[in-house]
């Protein structure tokens, strides 16, 4: 078994799953890098399942990113009628306003 390591995550990584989280930490150890995130209880856990990706925006702009990727994942089992629904909602988040 190897040792971990940790290293401090730089500002601007996020953790995106049903929530946003600011990434805090990496850990490095013979399995690979895993990101880690902190609970409302402060423990840190690792960031599973989840998109992580550098964002050097804004709030809204990371808010913005997790709801595309959010629509993204319906698409695939989506009928007719609901992908016309997200491709609305993909406007909405974009802001190119009403048809």
């Amino acid at each position: 078994m190897s040792e971990s390591h940790f290293m401090k995550a730089a500002a601007g990584w996020w953790s995106v799953t049903d929530r946003i989280d600011r990434l805090r930490w990496w850990q490095i150890d013979g399995n690979g890098v895993t990101a880690l995130v902190k609970n409302a209880d402060g423990q840190f856990l690792e960031a599973a399942d989840a998109d992580v990706f550098e964002h050097c925006g804004g709030a809204e702009d990371i808010a913005k990113t997790a709801w595309l990727r959010r629509l993204e994942k319906l698409v695939d089992t989506a009928t007719p009628d609901q992908l016309d629904q997200i491709s609305k909602a993909r406007r909405v988040v974009l802001g190119e306003g009403d048809e």
